[in-house]
């Protein structure tokens, strides 16, 4: 019993942990180059246990979309206009 909730936690550390990183800009656009150096740093320090998944573009919606998103927990990371923040703060 013990032998198998080991194998259970260690198939369990062995995922990968995906992150959704989320941007307005156009692929090309110096911000998205910067999102896209991020993903392969993170890879490369986490020696592949953790992958960012880049959405840009817009992709996943407009800022004020993705941030709720980001509140809620379904997107990780947002990079975006600051100013539509200020009505976020409580």
């Amino acid at each position: 019993m013990a032998s198998a909730l080991f194998a259970v936690a260690g198939m369990a550390l062995a995922q990968v942990k995906e992150l959704k990183f989320s941007g307005q800009n156009p692929k090309g656009h110096p911000i998205a180059t910067g999102m896209e150096k991020f993903a392969e740093l993170v890879a490369a320090k986490s020696a592949g246990k953790i992958k960012v998944n880049l959405y840009v573009g817009g992709t996943l919606g407009g800022d004020q979309a993705v941030i709720s998103s980001v509140q809620g927990g379904t997107v990780d990371m947002h990079v975006g206009n600051i100013g539509i923040m200020a009505s976020q703060v409580r």
